[in-house]
């Protein structure tokens, strides 16, 4: 019997980071990762992530946020967030205890009355430190944006490897 490996802290912000282009208005419960059977088996770990994001400051059509994930670990992140007439684009990076993880979303983008929503990909490919090697590709994203503040809520989900 294989034993199931549980991710640190990190990938699991990470993930919420770049799904971080997020539900500034959502208030869905966070799931904690579980690993299923088969990601088990080869070495992933299945994670479903929520984080909320503050907005910090806009340069042109980039939105600086920062904030924290929460379900099964509690992290810090940062992410630019990128937005474009029918998509948006961001680099998000989480600093946990010993080194630091960093991906790339692109999603979908629509805007109605004064919330913006977006759904797309999330691709984790940078780590450093103790978390050099984590991987994950095509993880779902999903969120808001309030147009007023551009608080940010996101939520992410998928398999991750290290």
């Amino acid at each position: 019997m294989k034993s199931r490996r549980i991710l640190p802290r990190p990938v699991l912000l990470v993930l919420l980071c770049l799904a971080v282009q997020g539900t500034a208005m959502m208030t869905t419960p966070t799931i904690a990762a579980t690993p299923t059977p088969s990601a088990s088996q080869a070495g992933l770990s299945y994670l479903t992530e929520h984080g909320r994001l503050e907005f910090i400051r806009e340069v042109g059509s980039a939105l600086y946020e920062r904030g924290n994930a929460t379900g099964t670990y509690n992290v810090p992140m940062t992410t630019l967030l990128t937005r474009y007439p029918n998509y948006v684009t961001a680099i998000v990076t989480i600093y946990p205890h010993g080194g630091s993880i960093s991906g790339t979303s692109k999603a979908n983008y629509i805007v109605k009355n004064e919330t913006g929503y977006f759904g797309g990909t999330l691709t984790i490919n940078h780590g450093t430190g103790s978390y050099r090697g984590v991987a994950g590709k095509n993880l779902g994203i999903s969120g808001t944006i309030n147009r007023n503040t551009y608080n940010m809520t996101v939520n992410a989900h998928g398999d991750i490897s290290r």
